[in-house]
């Protein structure tokens, strides 16, 4: 039984179309991002895009430097990556990873050609050039430069670097945006990096500066409204921003869009993250790590650094327990219980309240109110015993309530008719048994 069988021009036209379509999908490929300044997130790397799952047989990637031999300058292959084995992925992207080039003044080359054409420190030659980065912060008509135009691409006009303004060189980088492109036209923008995908970003944190900032904002006033410009590479992302108390770490609130509204934060420092996504936020999310959109799945990038922002009350209140301290500023005092002379202790105490009602409430160790007074002293001898004591302040308007304030009530519990504040400490009394020579 005979087999099928294909005449040798059937095979030949079929080997000369297929090699036809490899040799135009590799045409239609392109350097689509540099990276060759290493940051945090990124090492160095080349991308390449093309026509998806896109055959690279028959291509390297070649890294240039120009070194000067015998006193002319020259370009010479420092490294070289074959392509042979390897394809574009399904979307059309390809990362090549590399270490140790060339990132002050290179060219960046996709040639036609296995690696086994290029010799490490020789002279580079190319049978052809698919595309190629002329890169370096100088000039065509730089000597150094010159050399790697000359071998590379003829006739350049203009180089380009990972640098400008705006820009982080190692977080951003050199992307074709959209993918693709004309090769060999230099038409690179610098933005965050985004290697072996599109660089078309659906979200990017980008930075957030306040706009006119100032030195203090007042929390109590009514709304009080900080405007933010934020600075990203996604021009289609939404904004929301995060205020995080910058003491506990804790969410105090999000806004959408480009301003906040401080009102009711109060006293204290205040961090506002910048958050870019794709999709509108999920509810329930509490910390940066943490956020998630909704449908799940949305891009979601925070700025690298917030902005802070200091808040405080700037009307004078009505009550303020402020700080109880003895009268000479000490937080604790120690005291002999004697016959003759009792167990006076002075008091003192910062509050802002000018105008308010200041009481004292001398409560045992465990906070239960055991005497008041509205005299800056108190003579600790009325208990007859030596003893660990604490003082409490209470600023009120309008008297005090008598329920909550009456000995054998939980300090904590104390209020006033009108408004109350009470202290945010107590002072600490030791009522010691002394002898004759006391403390």
């Amino acid at each position: 039984m005979k087999g099928p069988t294909l005449s040798l021009a059937f095979v030949a036209s079929l080997f000369a179309l297929f090699s036809s379509q490899t040799a135009q999908a590799q045409e239609d490929v392109v350097i689509n991002e540099v990276n060759l300044v290493t940051g945090p997130n990124y090492g160095q790397f080349v991308e390449l895009y093309g026509e998806p799952n896109a055959s690279l047989e028959g291509t390297s990637l070649v890294i240039l430097k120009s070194l000067q031999v015998s006193g002319v300058w020259t370009a010479l292959v420092q490294s070289v990556v074959g392509l042979d084995t390897l394809s574009l992925d399904a979307e059309g992207f390809l990362a090549v990873e590399g270490v140790g080039w060339q990132n002050t003044l290179t060219a960046v080359v996709l040639a036609e050609g296995p690696s086994a054409s290029f010799v490490v420190d020789e002279p580079a030659s190319f049978e052809g050039v698919l595309d190629a980065v002329l890169y370096g912060n100088t000039s065509v008509t730089n000597p150094q430069m010159a050399a790697l135009v000359d071998a590379v691409l003829p006739g350049a006009t203009g180089t380009i670097a990972e640098a400008g303004n705006e820009s982080d060189a190692g977080a951003d980088g050199l992307s074709r945006v959209p993918d693709g492109g004309e090769p060999l036209d230099q038409a690179f923008v610098m933005q965050a990096l985004s290697p072996g995908t599109t660089n078309v970003l659906p979200c990017e944190g980008g930075s957030l500066e306040a706009n006119n900032p100032q030195p203090t904002y007042c929390t109590d006033l009514g709304p009080t409204i900080v405007g933010f410009t934020h600075t990203s590479d996604s021009e289609s992302a939404l904004l929301t921003l995060a205020v995080i108390d910058a003491s506990t770490g804790e969410l105090l609130n999000t806004f959408l869009g480009s301003a906040i509204n401080m009102e009711g934060l109060g006293d204290g420092t205040f961090e506002v993250h910048a958050i870019s996504h794709s999709l509108p936020l999920a509810v329930g999310w509490t910390t940066l790590d943490s956020i998630e959109t909704e449908p799940a799945g949305g891009c979601v990038s925070v700025a690298a650094a917030p902005v802070v922002l200091v808040g405080e009350t700037c009307e004078i209140p009505s009550c303020d327990g402020g700080t109880v301290l003895t009268a000479g500023a000490e937080p604790d005092e120690e005291v002999c219980l004697t016959a003759e002379d009792g167990a006076l202790v002075t008091f003192g105490y910062f509050s802002d309240a000018v105008e308010g009602e200041y009481t004292f409430f001398i409560c045992d160790e465990g906070d239960t109110i055991l005497a008041s007074t509205d005299a800056p002293f108190f003579d600790f001898a009325a208990f007859g015993e030596a003893g660990t004591y604490h003082v409490w302040g209470l600023s009120t308007q309008n008297g005090l309530d008598s329920a909550t304030t009456a000995n054998g009530q939980p300090v904590l519990g104390a209020s006033g008719l009108g408004c109350d504040s009470l202290s945010t400490n107590y002072l600490l009394v030791d009522v010691l048994q002394c002898g004759v020579a006391g403390l």
